[in-house]
């Protein structure tokens, strides 16, 4: 719930600071998600945001994904 709640609050962001016009559904899906997916492998955010966005279990699976990707496992 928390996640989807920054996703609520970056949305109103683009919409108010970005011209964002889609559906929140449809900005989600296309722009929410993967930046959230993108958003700690590959350091998109600052680290404290990256702190409290992500569970535990979350960043474990993204960095097993990286280091998968690495060749590094």
């Amino acid at each position: 719930p928390f996640q989807e709640e920054m996703l609520k609050n970056q949305y109103a962001h683009a919409q108010q600071n970005e011209n964002e016009t889609r559906s929140y559904e449809d900005w989600k899906s296309n722009t929410g998600v993967p930046a959230f997916f993108r958003g700690h492998p590959f350091q998109q955010w600052p680290a404290d945001f990256n702190q409290r966005a992500y569970t535990p279990q979350q960043v474990q699976m993204l960095d097993d994904m990286m280091n998968y990707l690495r060749g590094s496992k």
